[in-house]
């Protein structure tokens, strides 16, 4: 079917809809964005919206976020021309209202077989596209940018990061519990889950890996402990002069030094990981700058279980154990805590926009 060319009302293309319409045909358009339903204002965020609906698509397989999926019935039933277009021309209205209503669902990412990391990025990202008020839209360089489309590594190097960097070790309790809000805008159970995510990953993780990185805090503590206290006997050690008062200044020293070290916490208790989110971001840099060993590797595999083909190449597991280890690190925690790679998104690009406001 040639619909009507509006820039060509005078060269014989006159079909339009309604020209169909009396010889019984019902032709229905669907997946038309809000605007163009409400006769608002066309801007970029038209092809954001539409890009929304082709990658929800892509991922699904399924036709739109919109649609009621039906189950074919093919049990001895015939449908009559008329019928069909009476159910398409109805089922193309009610698709349009929950178009204009930002009725969509996105339930079916989760049975879609994607890795855990572009599941939960898609969910957030697909809401902000298919938002029927076009100015809560992404633009289209923040859809190109987005955790969407970072592979394992990817998330690693913004975790990495924002730890690097000190972005999230200045965050307070609080400015911490407000990201997961800040993320998942609009969506309280979806910022609930990922907050208590954070608030359990010791409990979630490998157990071995968490022993392994608390001995490795203890043996740093231990260390750090010893520095200071043979730099305080080096400091007892001074021949004891006097100074202008007559004053001993090696006592005055000490004694300071002594004061100092009372106001400061333990070693221990500075490096021990916490339940905070700086805690989990440290977690996870310090297994990849660390990569664990060949045990731990196995557990890491075995917690990924099937994901682990969709998240790893045969490349990755087959190169030297240090490469290997890393990318499986990378890997686990991609899967474990997805919403991590979206924290760190969202920081890295708060702290760019501080950065240029400055």
């Amino acid at each position: 079917v040639r619909l009507k060319d509006v820039n060509k009302a005078t060269d014989g293309n006159t079909y339009s809809l309604t020209t169909f319409e009396g010889y019984g045909v019902n032709i229905g358009l669907q997946g038309r964005p809000p605007e163009v339903l409400l006769n608002a204002q066309l801007t970029p965020k038209v092809d954001v919206w539409s890009f929304g609906c082709l990658m929800y698509t892509i991922m699904t397989g399924l036709q739109s976020p919109y649609k009621q999926e039906k189950k074919a019935d093919t049990r001895n039933k015939t449908v009559g021309g008329d019928e069909f277009n009476a159910s398409t021309a109805l089922d193309v209205g009610f698709e349009n209202q929950r178009i204009v209503k930002g009725k969509f669902s996105l339930q079916a990412l989760e049975t879609a077989k994607l890795p855990m990391n572009t599941t939960v990025a898609a969910r957030e990202l697909l809401h902000r596209m298919l938002d029927p008020d076009p100015r809560e839209r992404p633009t289209s360089t923040e859809v190109c940018e987005h955790p969407v489309l970072w592979d394992a590594e990817d998330c690693m190097d913004a975790i990495r990061e924002v730890f690097d960097r000190r972005i999230v070790r200045d965050l307070t309790e609080k400015e911490e519990s407000d990201l997961a809000h800040t993320v998942w805008k609009g969506r309280p159970g979806q910022a609930e889950r990922a907050a208590q995510t954070v608030r359990n990953w010791k409990s979630i993780v490998v157990p071995s890996l968490l022993t392994r990185a608390e001995r490795y805090v203890r043996r740093t503590a231990d260390m750090q402990q010893t520095w200071e206290e043979s730099r305080a006997a080096k400091a007892n050690a001074r021949p004891k002069r006097k100074n202008r008062r007559g004053g001993d200044t090696s006592t005055e020293d000490v004694g300071a030094s002594a004061a100092a070290a009372k106001t400061q916490a333990s070693p221990l208790a500075n490096l021990s990981y916490g339940d905070r989110l700086f805690d989990l971001v440290r977690f996870a840099r310090n297994m990849h700058e660390h990569p664990p060993l060949e045990a731990e590797r196995a557990e890491m595999l075995r917690a990924l279980g099937v994901n682990a083909a969709t998240l790893l190449r045969p490349e990755d597991t087959n190169a030297d154990p240090w490469t290997s280890s890393r990318k499986i690190v990378e890997a686990y925690f991609a899967h474990t805590f997805p919403d991590l790679p979206l924290f760190a998104h969202y920081l890295l690009k708060a702290h760019a926009h501080a950065d240029e406001g400055d």
